[in-house]
């Protein structure tokens, strides 16, 4: 939103495992973001994050 807020959260491909869920989860829990100023004014913004999960074999 123009405040910042975050919403339409979603994983575009699912790995497995619990992961996507997961990203979805940390990005929805997470603090606001700073809002998108277009000519001095607060606007929506879209925008796609990339998350990289490193998994090891314990």
């Amino acid at each position: 939103d123009k405040n910042g807020g975050i919403s339409d959260v979603k994983a575009d491909n699912d790995p497995g495992y619990g992961t996507s869920e997961e990203a979805v989860r940390v990005v929805k829990k997470g603090p606001a973001w700073k809002p998108a100023v277009q000519n001095g004014r607060n606007v929506i913004y879209r925008h796609k994050q990339s998350i990289t999960f490193v998994v090891s074999e314990d």
